[in-house]
């Protein structure tokens, strides 16, 4: 790898290719909005036994989305490096990527653990959550209009169907906060373009008394005690069919971008078990993460 691309990229992982036909694919990211573009590259001694195949009129060697994928046809063993930058200054790095033969059915796949120096191994499996109800519960204080605050159970809505009506203020409370963060941002008032800043569980975002609603929510959660969980929402804009997202970064805002927060829901839910998340040891925060899949049996230096 050049030397002054990789001092640009901010996390490595070196994943060993056995002889074969592969296709790497970008699955997804935690930062959906920005997420970190990814770059693929082989050792100069193996550069003319590996060769990357990119779709016409990509750059070989480049993943800049989720959704972008590229053929891999190793004629030996060898260890490609992938190489994550963020989207933004102090962006998530925390990406899932899947490397799958294409000789064989895919079978279930398993996790590859990197070994990189800039990769720690997962927390040991007694910090894993066990059952449903060691996730903790998010209860909120909805700033409703014409109705003041209203104090809403875990996984109940705030307004939404039944009763909808303009949401202007939210507090997020958690009922077990140690080693979890939830944060969020608010879009305040029609028409609005700046986000505010993130604010923590327990602290409150929007306005009172200004007739201004919330036009557009993001949540993220972060923390050791965060490892395994996703967050489970579901939002309704005024005039607008029901909005559900998944994930550990979220952002919900209607189709114009402009329509008012009328319901809420809001819940902690726990990721695919039979994956675990990888941090990065890069003096980045927990957020920093790689987490790459292999299809078939193959070996992980």
């Amino acid at each position: 790898m050049d030397r002054r691309r990789q001092s640009a990229l901010e996390a490595f992982s070196s994943v060993s290719v056995q002889r074969g036909l592969y296709v790497l694919r970008y699955v997804s990211a935690v930062d959906e909005i920005e997420p970190p573009s990814a770059e693929i590259h082989v050792p100069a001694d193996a550069d003319t036994k590996v060769r990357l195949i990119a779709a016409p009129g990509e750059a070989p060697g480049f993943l800049a989305h989720p959704g972008k994928c590229l053929v891999v046809v190793a004629e030996e063993q060898t260890a490609i490096t992938i190489g994550l930058r963020a989207g933004r200054p102090g962006g998530s790095l925390e990406t899932i990527i899947r490397l799958e033969p294409l000789e064989m059915p895919i079978a279930r796949e398993t996790e590859v653990v990197s070994t990189s120096d800039v990769i720690s191994s997962a927390p040991p499996q007694s910090s894993r959550l066990s059952s449903a109800s060691e996730v903790p519960s998010v209860a909120l204080v909805a700033h409703i209009s014409r109705r003041g605050d209203v104090a809403v159970e875990p996984d109940v809505w705030a307004a939404g169907p039944e009763a909808p009506s303009a949401i202007e203020g939210l507090i997020v409370n958690l009922d077990k906060p140690d080693g979890l963060k939830v944060q969020v941002q608010a879009l305040i008032g029609v028409g609005a373009k700046d986000w505010t800043s993130w604010v923590d569980a327990g602290a409150f975002v929007g306005t009172k008394g200004k007739a201004q609603p919330l036009t557009g929510l993001r949540f993220r959660i972060d923390g050791p005690k965060s490892i395994g969980l996703r967050l489970d929402i579901d939002a309704m804009f005024l005039g607008s069919p029901i909005v559900s997202r998944r994930g550990r970064l979220v952002e919900l805002t209607s189709g114009t971008g402009s329509d008012p927060l009328v319901g809420l829901r809001v819940k902690l839910g726990r990721e695919d078990p039979d994956f675990t998340s990888l941090s990065a040891n890069n003096g980045r925060d927990v957020r920093s993460k790689i987490r790459i899949f292999r299809s078939g049996a193959q070996n992980q230096r």
